[in-house]
């Protein structure tokens, strides 16, 4: 079976790295695919994250993306139409810093881990939740900083 999901959530990332911006709001498109013979499923995402703030009467923002791709794997779909699913693999993740006129930005591989659950109320439509945590250490102003954080939120989406 694939899916293609629509998912939003928040991404918190480290305070000591990204405060006063460092619980974002996420959207993304997540998908995985059902390669022939094997017992995973192939995942794909892409998830970008943001916030703003005024510090000390100064502007601050964040933004991180992740570009995903891991292998996903789902618990039994012919017991009911409650299950579970459980996936790693590699993010590109990019993210960028600003204070008031200066920014800065960076990219780097990383790691990432996840789980979930879903809901099928038919053969094509669901609904779920997932945890999923990123690593990735991104350079802002001359200082290293995680890029990636813990992401948790709600999903839709559409089976084939």
């Amino acid at each position: 079976v694939d899916h293609v999901n629509l998912f939003v959530g928040q991404k918190t990332l480290d305070d000591m790295d990204w405060s006063p911006v460092d619980a974002q709001i996420e959207f993304g498109i997540d998908s995985d695919y059902k390669i022939e013979n094997l017992p995973f499923n192939l995942s794909l995402s892409f998830l970008t994250s943001s916030d703003d703030a005024t510090y000390f009467g100064v502007d601050v923002s964040g933004e991180t993306s992740e570009l995903r791709v891991g292998l996903r794997q789902y618990g039994d779909f012919s017991t009911n139409s409650s299950h579970y699913f459980y996936g790693a693999g590699l993010a590109f993740v990019s993210g960028e810093f600003s204070v008031g006129s200066v920014s800065d930005d960076d990219s780097t591989l990383g790691l990432f881990g996840e789980v979930g659950a879903q809901y099928k109320f038919n053969n094509n439509f669901h609904i779920g939740a997932k945890l999923d945590y990123s690593i990735a250490t991104v350079e802002f102003f001359d200082f290293e900083g995680a890029g990636g954080g813990l992401h948790l939120g709600v999903f839709t989406g559409y089976s084939f």
